[in-house]
């Protein structure tokens, strides 16, 4: 099962879009990474 099967995706929207913002400035394309992957799911309309 998956987060979206069980249509769990909006409980994680926040925690999800602080961790993109907490990671920001890491480096080595960690911050990028995430929110890329973040935005495959939560697409920006």
């Amino acid at each position: 099962m998956s987060l979206v099967e069980e249509k769990l995706l909006a409980q994680f929207a926040a925690r999800t879009a602080q961790v993109v913002r907490d990671t920001s400035g890491i480096g080595w394309g960690f911050h990028d990474y995430l929110a890329e992957v973040r935005a495959t799911f939560y697409p920006v309309n």
